[in-house]
């Protein structure tokens, strides 16, 4: 086979894979949010009505692995009723983040569960949760309204202030949920 030959061949050959690849339908994300601001918040993400973070995050992607009622890591169990009562004003187990709160019911914004969740690298241990399958920038979003539902934005009665709301799970709304 001369070179020309040769060379028709692999362009003709070029033109039927190129073809081909182009004729390929768009494949799709199953979570396209978590690319828009790599799944770490801070994006103008929304929280859908109704979503509930005890039974669809902390169910979903917390309790199988780590934090369910049995053992679980960090001594937080997430699984059994009423998670918010485990977490508001609730100190870290870390050691070296036993001054942490896990909800901060005075400065909600600076509770550790949200440091979990959105920090690559927060102050203690690893990011949240530790599965491939982390928290998307709307569950984030999710979990700060839950926070706020919990403990408002910010008071020295947050927890105590907080009792009704507790046992809800409701992101959206602090007294329904459940």
């Amino acid at each position: 086979m001369s070179f020309r030959a040769s060379y028709r061949l692999a362009f003709g050959i070029s033109l039927v894979l190129g073809a081909g690849v182009a004729g390929c339908p768009p494949g799709s994300l199953e979570d396209p949010e978590r690319f828009l601001d790599g799944g770490m918040g801070g994006g103008s993400a929304t929280c859908p009505t109704g979503y509930d973070v005890p039974s669809d995050l902390f169910a979903k992607k917390c309790v199988d692995l780590c934090h369910d009622d049995s053992d679980p890591d960090g001594a937080l169990d997430l699984k059994s009723a009423n998670p918010a009562s485990r977490l508001i004003g609730v100190a870290s187990s870390d050691g070296d983040c036993a001054t942490r709160l896990l909800i901060d019911p005075a400065t909600p914004e600076q509770s550790f569960l949200i440091e979990k969740l959105t920090s690559k690298s927060p102050q203690c241990g690893d990011q949240m949760p530790d599965t491939l399958t982390k928290a998307t920038a709307s569950e984030i979003e999710c979990v700060r309204q839950w926070v706020y539902s919990l403990v408002g934005s910010g008071t020295d009665s947050g927890a105590a202030g907080s009792a009704g709301a507790a046992g809800s799970g409701g992101a959206t709304d602090s007294g329904g949920g459940g």
